[in-house]
């Protein structure tokens, strides 16, 4: 249940006039399932896009084995492996801001750490400069962990075609 509730907070900014190319990612974020994570794969990854016009986006979701974290932001000084996107495109997107990210919490255990437990959600925008189709290649690099342990960084890589 608490996931259902992290979509909308993603396109907060969006607050007045929300665009229909804004409702379609959101709808399609929220449509994005992962498989069920699990003791052997505690984090599970999907990835998407979404296409209208000269518009396009790129949207990253993870499931979050309960008890298990991963880091948004981690200090200087720790040692823990903060969460990076993925992402290569060709030359023809440009992108249109920065990621957009579902709101972390804080760490129970570390000062100034965030991290996200249950599930995230990334998504990037580009403008498309032609109408051609193409690859991309999108998804996360993180470091996950529990109460008694962190394994090692993994990372899950999707190439989408457009």
């Amino acid at each position: 249940m608490k996931g259902l509730f992290i979509i909308p907070l993603l396109f907060s900014s969006f607050s007045y006039g929300q665009s229909k190319f804004d409702s379609k990612i959101l709808k399609q974020a929220t449509a994005l399932t992962c498989p069920v994570p699990d003791e052997a794969s505690p984090v599970t990854v999907n990835a998407t896009l979404v296409v209208e016009g000269d518009s396009l986006a790129v949207i990253v979701k993870c499931a979050i084995l309960s008890g298990w974290h991963i880091y948004a932001f981690v200090p200087e000084n720790l040692p823990y492996i903060q969460l990076e996107p993925i992402l290569e495109t060709p030359a023809s997107l440009l992108p249109a801001g920065t990621w957009s990210k579902s709101p972390p919490s804080a760490s129970a255990s570390d000062p100034g750490v965030l991290v996200y437990t249950a599930s995230a959600v990334l998504v990037q925008k580009f403008i498309r400069k032609d109408k051609t189709g193409g690859k991309v290649k999108a998804g996360l690099y993180f470091q996950c962990c529990d109460i008694k342990q962190c394994l090692p960084p993994d990372e899950r890589a999707f190439e989408l075609t457009f």
